[in-house]
């Protein structure tokens, strides 16, 4: 298998779109936003790549013949005007303020859009992981940088930089592309250009051997994954949406007849089944007040059977419900080899837990999930603020 950072991401956002994509190999639709941030990496790329500095007025001039280029491709998208305006806008301004940051400083480029390729074994199986890295600068102490260039209006935090696959991945493919790099002398940087913010982080040996035991695990995970979509905000902008087993029954014109069941009927059936499931929430709600109402009159009065006049009554039986000493029951079990059988993990508990956990720390609880069993679950949507689990 061939993987990288950018099929990894995708798998774990959506599996069925990472079906659609490395599987099937369906061309996603360009959308503005994908345009845009491949512009301005070829417009950083051509700045880097001159013998002598280009001026602010060539560069802008730059990005633009190659934004308009990607703007005819996309004619039939129908994009207003004032969005090519804005973005292009957008796009003046990063560059401006890039320039601006860059002109007076020796940036020793020694590589730009650098290929690699990491070949993992796991069990006899191969694999190749391939990336490509946007800079890479000697730095006056004769250590390496890693640039990657993000687009992104959301900054993250340095914690999230220092757990963060990409720049990982990025370690582990320079160190096999040069072996004689050594991972104390390389920085891994972020560059957030929206903010003119770069956040960087290091590595040791050491995470060169957990990032390869996280591909791995990745690498398992896709090759027994079943593919299911993940509903999310990024629907909206997914190029997938109109063939997703998630959407396809509305953006569909034409109703797939594999059942028989017709587009007016299953319409009815899903009125119905919210109806019936709202009604059945409001039954619980009124059996727990006519519960609280039954039980003060019997705490009141004394008693702990009540009869109606059909002679129909209503019990109050004392239940009892006992836990086990643990320690106990350890003891006992442990010796047998039993223990682990009826230790269980409380989940809900362990999420809330996880909150105030550091970031490494989540990572960690996260990466020792096993698979247990899974189902499919109803999940209403009444409209976009307001949603049900069935």
């Amino acid at each position: 298998m061939r993987i990288s950072y950018s099929a990894i991401e995708v798998f774990k956002k959506c599996p069925q779109k990472y079906k659609f994509k490395e599987i099937d190999r369906i061309k996603e639709p360009s959308s503005i936003d994908a345009m845009f941030g491949a512009a301005i990496h070829d417009a950083l790329q051509y700045f880097h790549s001159q013998k002598q500095l280009p001026s602010l007025e060539s560069l802008i001039k730059y990005f633009f013949e190659e934004w308009d280029e990607r703007k005819e491709k996309m004619k039939e998208k129908n994009i207003p005007d004032f969005q090519w305006q804005l973005t292009g806008q957008e796009a003046k301004n990063i560059l401006t303020n890039y320039y601006n940051d860059s002109k007076d400083k020796n940036c020793h480029v020694v590589a730009l859009e650098s290929k690699f390729e990491v070949p993992i074994e796991h069990n006899g199986d191969f694999h190749i992981l391939t990336g490509k890295i946007d800079r890479i600068d000697r730095l006056e102490d004769g250590s390496f940088e890693i640039i990657d260039y993000k687009t992104s209006r959301q900054l993250p935090s340095q914690e999230t930089i220092n757990e963060n696959l990409q720049l990982s991945i990025y370690h582990l493919g320079l160190i096999e592309k040069w072996p004689e790099f050594k991972s104390r002398d390389i920085k891994l940087t972020l560059y957030f250009l929206k903010h003119r913010e770069k956040i960087s982080s290091k590595k040791d040996d050491r995470n060169l051997t957990e990032t390869k035991e996280k591909l791995i695990k990745t690498i398992s995970e896709i090759q027994n994954s079943k593919f299911s979509p993940t509903a999310s905000g990024l629907c909206d902008f997914c190029g997938y949406k109109n063939i997703c087993p998630m959407w396809k029954h509305k953006t569909s014109a034409d109703e797939q007849d594999q059942i028989d069941v017709s587009t007016t009927d299953i319409k009815s059936i899903i009125s119905e089944f919210v109806d019936t499931k709202s009604k059945i929430s409001d039954h619980e709600k009124r059996l727990d007040e006519l519960k609280d109402i039954i039980n003060s009159y019997c705490d009141q009065q004394g008693l702990e059977q009540v009869f109606n006049n059909d002679g129909i009554s209503i019990m109050r039986q004392l239940q009892q419900r006992h836990d086990y000493d643990v320690d106990k029951i350890k003891a006992i079990l442990e010796p047998l080899n039993k223990w682990h059988e009826v230790i269980a993990i409380d989940s809900k508990k362990l999420q809330t837990l996880q909150k105030s956990l550091p970031i490494h720390i989540r990572n960690a609880l996260k990466d020792s999930k096993v698979f247990a069993s899974e189902f499919k679950k109803f999940l209403v949507k009444k409209n976009k603020s307001q949603e049900e689990d069935q």
